[in-house]
């Protein structure tokens, strides 16, 4: 399988493994970006306590932000729907 790793422990271990990692190789695409200390700070602190990555946060963060703004109608559309449901 593409993408296990050596941290897999038995058969389900690697096929979740394998399943995780190829999902998120297919779906984020890496991206460095500079914070000032004190975000980071916050980002740290709330990636503890919603029990979520950084990297979880940030692409949520900046969907929200943007999303209205710059994403087609479409998106904007379900979005809205998704939210009175």
């Amino acid at each position: 399988m593409a993408g296990v790793g050596l941290d897999c422990l038995g058969t389900l271990g690697c096929i979740h493994s394998a399943i995780r990692k190829d999902d998120m190789a297919t779906k984020n695409k890496p991206l460095l970006i500079r914070l000032r200390e004190d975000t980071r700070q916050l980002l740290d602190r709330a990636a503890e306590d919603q029990r979520r990555s950084r990297a979880s946060l940030v692409d949520e963060i900046l969907r929200e932000h943007l999303e209205a703004r710059y994403a087609d109608v479409t998106s904007r559309l379900d979005h809205l729907l998704s939210q009175a449901r």
